[in-house]
């Protein structure tokens, strides 16, 4: 005569820490993408950033016949601190968190924009330069990439 095995309805502790495991798995490549795709997103505000203070920069110049030493100079750049530099956006994530600064050592001549985060982690440190000089071209100041990694040195 055979035995019969009675088996209870549920799971085993063999398959429940196969549902862990493969969760852990799927968890860690969603998080190394998300944070592929998420550097870049913290570059593109830099970028059109510069580019608005080259054509703000190209104005001041018709007007005065010298580029701006300081942020403040330009429109709609001015915080109403006389710093030096503008804050892009008051976030929290310090990674978020842009400086825009201008400098020009002859204003008569060429100035240099740059835009930078100071992060706790130095991964996300991102650092964007734009210097353009009164014999440019129009279309060939562009912004270039000092420090951080991302598709959008590709770009430009």
């Amino acid at each position: 005569m055979k035995s019969a095995i009675l088996r209870k309805e549920g799971i085993t502790l063999i398959e429940l820490m196969i549902v862990v495991v493969v969760m852990a798995i799927l968890a860690s490549i969603t998080f190394s993408l998300y944070n592929i795709y998420l550097k870049p997103a913290f570059e593109i505000d830099p970028v059109n950033t510069l580019l608005s203070v080259s054509a703000a920069q190209e104005s001041y110049y018709a007007e005065n016949g010298r580029y701006a030493d300081k942020i403040e100079m330009l429109p709609g750049f001015n915080d109403e601190s006389p710093d030096g530099i503008f804050l892009l956006n008051e976030d929290k994530d310090d990674r978020r968190k842009f400086y825009l600064s201008v400098n020009c050592s002859d204003c008569k001549q060429s100035y240099v924009a740059t835009v930078e985060n100071k992060p706790s982690a130095p991964e996300w440190k991102v650092k964007w330069v734009l210097s353009c000089d009164v014999n440019a071209t129009y279309g060939s100041c562009k912004p270039v990439q000092i420090k951080g990694s991302s598709i959008l040195k590709k770009i430009f």
